[in-house]
């Protein structure tokens, strides 16, 4: 069912939002709020009645209701003729004022479009077909997986001449994504591309043991349900994949792999139907991409020693590699992976940045011809991951911009030649890595989804633990924080009210209550020692900084004006405060203050990270590094300086998001160390011993836990899914046409 009022027209079945054709950005819940709204237009919906439908089985602050009309109404503006689109009626509700009228089916310009006709038989024989492969020389399973995904390029613009030499094509339409469906369901998806022609996906899979296999599946132009099923093109072994991308015409298989313990990563070329791998050139460090006429490769090359990273060309078998452009120290290119303009001019690449605002990535163009850097864009994200160019769009990228959405990664719309950016994806789904077809209307990436809850045990008996969490749990819990309070009860983040938000819970999952509804992301709470007050990180304001909260009163304010402060935590005295700022060198910092924020100084000369008071109060543990080149390690630090830092080296699988907490006794230091899907919580004694094992979760992982002064333990464990998705959008030139 959609509904339309005025220019707008409210999708139920796609969850989407457009006026006038243009998609109109809003949150989940406030998505939800709206059609609770339409769907009983022209009455006065009660608040409680409201509540109910959009937050069911939860309770949630009249406050939070509130921001969420709020939001609303600022997404819908005036109306034409005067006044809102929804009205309050003091102390009962909210009505929907507008006209609205129900729809069967979405009218023109918004119906879905046809599929696409099947691949000519010429272009690629049936997956049904016997494959040949052979088996390739297996290594030591590889511990780490980057968050990245290959790009797939496809040649000139559909329907529309090819560009003069140096030309950016100009953007004309935004995207519309219409449809997003899941193409894989087993959860160990890596990266992934589409072909040219939009009817096949390459994604690489992980097995449970840490093998990597590139694995093959027809979509039949983009209609997923007459898909085959995935064939393996490259059998799972024990290397890490760097990324993938077709080739021109569909018929090879570009990838970047690396042997298991070895930081140089090669190059490698397989046929669509399997064979055996061919190595074109050593040492590549991000997905390829290639050239739209298929005689040229672009990749990133790190170089450690100089401490830089280069552009890197090459011909299309492998040789003559050159580099265009390189970038050195703080300034560097992201590895993800880099997209050729239509025209084969530009190369547009990710990159890392900073000012002294402190750092940032955003996307430039490197000329193919003299190495020319310009932007192509002058917003800045947190993070930028692959880059995918359609011609008659722009660019598509993965980024996170905690502005806009404050736990994932989104698809953004990159729109050349002007710059304007937008986001493509509004759900709290995490994409990494775009890949394109060529006509621009298909698109793949692979999305992680969380399926977690919390758990609460005696640390001395973990496997007496009870939930006390429902539904699927919070995206990225290990971001979001958990801290006992005093008294026994919990302290944690969570996006229960379709917002990063605080809460207090009892022990026995009783009692749940919000305690912030700011429209800013509130998390990693940690309560002072008397009880009366927490304190926590928020991006109110647009940078994050400490604030502290008055649970009696409900009073907030900020405490701290740094860059990029956070993590904060309260001494045992009560009169100081313990955080992260990053410091003038750019650097992450351990800073000390007062217990308003005031006469801040630094503690240590390490970047440092995720610290954690002694249950004495006289030292601070925390994650740290001495240099960028070196491995993280757990750093002990006497708040007095009356001994020098203690440090104790850290497996490469510690799992730093979830932090570092105290055994009660003070003797040691308790880390998640995250294998495959198999968490365990591992002491390290500070006397100097061994690592010692406290508690895993079989076919578990543990993304946050915190240790109370009386030995209890909450945790929150569960599973990250990670699968392919693909995006289905309208023809920019159809939308074009229509409107």
């Amino acid at each position: 069912m959609s509904f339309q009022f005025d220019d707008f027209v409210l999708d139920e079945e796609r969850r989407t939002l457009r006026r006038a054709g243009r998609p109109v950005a809003l949150t989940p819940k406030a998505l939800d709020t709206l059609l609770a709204l339409v769907r009983r237009s022209g009455r006065l919906v009660a608040k409680d009645e409201l509540l109910q439908a959009v937050w069911p089985d939860t309770f949630i602050e009249e406050a939070t209701l509130a921001q969420n009309v709020f939001t609303v109404r600022k997404a819908l503006g005036a109306r034409a003729g005067g006044g809102a689109y929804i009205e309050t009626v003091p102390r009962h509700g909210y009505r929907f004022a507008a006209e609205v009228r129900p729809l069967e089916a979405v009218p023109e310009p918004f119906a879905a479009e046809p599929s696409a006709a099947q691949v000519p038989a010429d272009r690629l024989p049936r997956l049904s077909m016997r494959l040949s492969m052979r088996r390739w020389p297996a290594v030591s399973a590889a511990l780490l997986v980057p968050i990245a995904a290959a790009v797939v390029l496809a040649a000139g613009a559909r329907r529309r001449p090819e560009p003069a030499p140096g030309h950016v094509t100009p953007h004309l339409m935004p995207l519309l994504i219409e449809r997003v469906e899941r193409l894989t369901a087993d959860g160990g998806a890596r990266h992934a591309a589409v072909s040219g022609s939009g009817a096949y996906v390459a994604f690489v899979r992980e097995e449970t043991d840490g093998r990597q296999g590139l694995w093959l599946r027809q979509t039949h132009s983009g209609t997923l349900s007459q898909a085959s099923a995935a064939v393996p093109v490259v059998p799972a072994a024990a290397w890490r994949f760097g990324g993938v991308a077709f080739a021109p015409g569909d018929r090879t298989l570009l990838y970047v792999a690396y042997p298991d313990g070895e930081a140089i990563g090669g190059l490698f070329e397989v046929p669509v139907l399997g064979g055996m791998p061919r190595r074109l050139l050593l040492d590549a460090d991000s997905a390829p991409a290639v050239s739209a006429d298929g005689t040229r490769l672009a990749f990133v090359r790190n170089e450690p020693a100089a401490r830089a990273s280069a552009l890197m060309v090459a011909d299309r078998d492998g040789s003559h590699a050159r580099v265009v452009a390189r970038r050195r120290g703080r300034e560097s290119f992201a590895t993800e992976g880099v997209a050729w303009s239509p025209d084969g001019a530009t190369i547009a690449c990710a990159v890392r940045g900073a000012n002294a605002a402190g750092r940032f990535m955003t996307v430039v163009g490197v000329s193919a011809h003299d190495g020319r850097q310009r932007p192509l864009t002058a917003h800045r994200w947190a993070e930028v991951g692959q880059i995918a160019w359609l011609p008659r769009v722009g660019l598509v990228i993965d980024a996170w911009d905690p502005r806009s959405s404050a736990l994932s990664r989104t698809l953004w719309e990159v729109a050349i030649p002007s710059g304007a950016v937008s986001p493509l994806t509004h759900d709290l789904g995490d994409y990494a890595g775009v890949s394109a077809a060529g006509d621009g209307r298909t698109l793949v990436s692979v999305q992680t989804t969380s399926r977690s809850a919390l758990w609460v045990a005696p640390l001395a008996a973990p496997q007496r633990a009870v939930r006390i969490s429902r539904g699927g749990g919070d995206p990225h819990g290990g971001s979001l924080g958990v801290a006992w309070t005093p008294d026994g009860r919990i302290l944690y983040g969570s996006v229960a009210s379709g917002n990063v938000d605080l809460w207090l819970v009892g022990a026995d999952g009783t009692g749940r209550r919000q305690l912030t509804a700011d429209p800013a992301p509130d998390y990693k709470p940690t309560a002072a020692p008397d009880g009366r007050s927490v304190v926590f990180t928020s991006w109110r304001g647009g940078e994050s900084h400490v604030w502290d909260l008055d649970l009696e009163s409900g009073e907030q304010r900020q405490l701290t004006y740094g860059r990029a402060d956070n993590y904060p935590q309260v001494s045992r005295d009560g009169r100081s405060l313990i955080f992260v700022s990053v410091a003038a060198d750019g650097r992450p910092r351990l800073w000390r203050a007062g217990r308003d924020g005031s006469a801040a100084v630094m503690l240590g000369p390490h970047s440092a990270s995720l610290p954690a008071l002694s249950p004495d109060g006289r030292s601070v543990a925390a994650f740290q590094r001495e240099r960028g080149d070196v491995p993280m390690q757990l750093g002990v630090l006497a708040l007095d300086g009356s001994a020098p830092p203690r440090l104790f080296m850290l497996p490469p699988t510690v799992f730093v998001p979830a932090g570092l907490q105290w055994t009660p006794d003070g003797r040691g230091v308790v880390y998640v160390d995250t294998r495959g899907e198999l968490s365990a919580l591992v002491r390290q004694p500070l006397d100097g011993g061994p690592p010692e094992p406290l508690a895993n979760f079989a076919g578990q992982r543990i993304f946050r836990f915190a240790i109370s002064p009386r030995g209890e333990l909450v945790c929150e464990r569960g599973n990250e899914v990670d699968d392919v998705v693909l995006l289905s959008a309208r023809d920019p030139d159809a939308s074009a046409a229509a409107l």
